[in-house]
Formats: C-alpha cells, sequence, structure tokens
C-alpha cells in the first residue's frame, strides 16, 4: 500500500505529464524542484514554445534536432524501455546499431543521465530570473504563479527598475533617465529589440540607461561604457534612430555623465549635428531641409555662419560664391535636386566643387 505522501506525488508527476512531458522529465523536476516542479514545467514550456495555444506535440517541436542525439530522441528511446524487443525496434528506428546493447535496466539508468543532463543545461535553467528563484533572492512567488514565464520576468523587472532603482535623473514632465543594467528584457519587449547591451560597446561593464515617461513607458535606449565614458549607441522602438523630439534629453545625459557621444555609433543625422554643433556653440538651428542621410543646420562662430550635413562644413561665404559662379554660369553642377545647401553636400557634385575651390571641414575639427 502507497502512503498518501507517495500518491500525491504520482498524481503530481501525472500533473506534469498532462502537459506535454515524458514522464522521465517529470521525475527529473520533482527530483530537483519539490514542490516547485510544476510551476518550472509550466515555465520551461511557455520558455520553449511562447505562443498559444500549445500544441500537444511541443515537446517533439522544441527539443528535436537533426543534428546528434537531441533530447526528443533520448526521452523517445527512454518511454521504449518497457521491454527489450520495444527498445530494439526504437534504436533500429534511429538508425543505432544495438551491437553494444547488453542489459535493459543498465541502458534504461544510461539514458536517464543524459536525459538528466541534456535537460538541465537547456538555457532556460541558466536564466537570471529562475536563477534568483532558486536562490531565494525572489521569496514571495505568488505574484508570479499565474502569469508565464516572460510576463513574470518583466512584472519582477517593473518592480527592480521602477521600485528599486533610482532614476539617474527626473525631469518636471515626469520624464526620467534609469540605469537598467546590462540586460532586461522588460525594455526588449517595450523597446522591441533584444534587451542587451550587446555589441554596442566593448566595456565589460557596459549598460543600458533607458528613458521612461510619466507613465513608465519607454522611448530611447542607449549603451553607455562607463570605463570609457561613452554613450556607445542610442535607439528607439524596434532599433530606429531615436525622435527627435527625445534629442535634448539624450544631449543631456551625455553632460550628466560627463560622457563623450560617441558619434560613429548614432542613428540619427540630426542628433550627431545637435552633438558636434553644441560643442562648438549654442548659436545653431536646424534647417528646414532633410534627407535620408542627411539633417542641414546652420550656425554662427565668431560673427561667421557655416552650413552643414552632420559631417561636413562649409562657410556662407562659400555658399555665396558657389551661387554667384552658377548664375554667371561659371560653374555647373551634375545634381540640382533641392536648395543650394542639398546641392553643395550632394556627393555627386563633390569633385565638381573641389575642383572649383571650395573646402570642406568635418564637423568634428576645429573651423
Amino acid at each position: 500500500m502507497i502512503t498518501f505522501y507517495q500518491w500525491l506525488i504520482s498524481e503530481s508527476k501525472q500533473d506534469i505529464v498532462s502537459l506535454g512531458y515524458p514522464e522521465v522529465i517529470s521525475k527529473i523536476l520533482y527530483k530537483h524542484f519539490g514542490n516547485l516542479a510544476h510551476l518550472v514545467a509550466k515555465w520551461f514550456r511557455d520558455y520553449k514554445y511562447p505562443a498559444d495555444p500549445k500544441p500537444a506535440n511541443w515537446w517533439l517541436q522544441t527539443t528535436s534536432s537533426l543534428r546528434g542525439a537531441s533530447l526528443w530522441d533520448l526521452t523517445d528511446l527512454y518511454a521504449a524501455t518497457k521491454d527489450e524487443e520495444t527498445y530494439k525496434k526504437a534504436l533500429y528506428r534511429k538508425g543505432i546499431s544495438d551491437d553494444r546493447y547488453t542489459d535493459l535496466e543498465n541502458e534504461k539508468e544510461e539514458l536517464e543521465k543524459q536525459i538528466e543532463n541534456q535537460f538541465l543545461n537547456e538555457d532556460f535553467f541558466k536564466d537570471s530570473f529562475f536563477k534568483k528563484i532558486l536562490n531565494k533572492e525572489i521569496k514571495n512567488l505568488n505574484p508570479y504563479k499565474k502569469l508565464s514565464f516572460q510576463k513574470a520576468k518583466e512584472e519582477y523587472e517593473k518592480q527592480i527598475i521602477f521600485q528599486g532603482t533610482k532614476p539617474l535623473k527626473i525631469y518636471e514632465n515626469g520624464y526620467k533617465w534609469i540605469n537598467v543594467g546590462k540586460r532586461c528584457d522588460l525594455v526588449g519587449s517595450m523597446m522591441k529589440n533584444c534587451g542587451s547591451a550587446g555589441l554596442m560597446s566593448t566595456d565589460e561593464d557596459s549598460t543600458m540607461i533607458v528613458l521612461f515617461d510619466e507613465n513608465d513607458k519607454s522611448h530611447v535606449v542607449v549603451t553607455y561604457s562607463p570605463n570609457e565614458k561613452r554613450i556607445s549607441g542610442d535607439e528607439g522602438i524596434a532599433s530606429t534612430a531615436p525622435k527627435d523630439k527625445y534629442h535634448d534629453y539624450i544631449l543631456d545625459l551625455a553632460k550628466l555623465l560627463g560622457a563623450i557621444y560617441d558619434v560613429e555609433k548614432s542613428k540619427s543625422p540630426t542628433l550627431i549635428a545637435k552633438y558636434l554643433i553644441s560643442k562648438i556653440t549654442n548659436d545653431f538651428q536646424e534647417l528646414p531641409i532633410r534627407s535620408d542621410w542627411d539633417a542641414f543646420f546652420e550656425f554662427n562662430v565668431n560673427g561667421q555662419k557655416y552650413f552643414t550635413n552632420s559631417r561636413e562644413v562649409v562657410s556662407e561665404k562659400q555658399v555665396e560664391e558657389v551661387k554667384n559662379a552658377i548664375q554667371q554660369k561659371q560653374l555647373t553642377l551634375k545634381n540640382t535636386y533641392g536648395d543650394i545647401i542639398q546641392q553643395i553636400f550632394n556627393h555627386q557634385n563633390r569633385m565638381t566643387l573641389l575642383d572649383s575651390g571650395v573646402k570642406f571641414t568635418r564637423l568634428n575639427a576645429t573651423l
């Protein structure tokens, strides 16, 4: 006669099997996670197959592989260890020779070890949120039990970000910069990106700093390299260039951190121009013309006016000379699209203008 506890464990294991797991996985889950086994099983399935509804064969779909002995292959073989004939047929079906086969119990024991090792090496078990649960850093699981794994992680990260982290700066309108760390799944979901500092920096301590509004909605994420004192990347939603209305926030963050703004990593020519010009003068304005690659500005230094496409600069004097040369038919440009500023910075006209004496200066160079 089995005890009530044994019966309870048996019923709980069947609950996990009913989620689509092989019995051996149910056994392994209870061995390692005890009363958390069912929650771990639910979350592992969410992790492997996020979409709903879950198909009955989700285990096959997510653990099978054409390369080597997959987790599916191993659990399929284990299920065939009921008797020698069934097991040998399973070996044949998978193209495995039974020459090495000696004893069914030994085979079953070896398979279980392989399954346990391969299963527990899945990326799910390396997830930082899951590790915090195992390490009892997260003690109260009640707020998360009814959520999917991804939603549980996001809910936890919300608490850490908005309740446990002091903003770097809060603006009068409620916008705020918050350092969310090297990786944040919540930010990845909100910003529709990878949620990681990624390849934007070689600094081992690189981190993401996010601009949230008064309703805790994210709008901009920058990669900050503290050892280099450098903002080494900026993005808007879905890895696009930050919208113009957020540029002043980004430039203010660079000042706040005492950081260099890496123009080589920026996706916004307008922001690049604003940053570089602001290092020279505060007397500048954007011109009402723009292309896919350029943002055009005029600015004043020591009483002289200059124009830039965010990369190079020409003086007002040179612009007037080009206009006069064109009017007097002393100069013909290949591309005459747009106004004179666009024409001067058009790459198709560059050699002609250089030959005529126009000097282009890099915006980040001293004028």
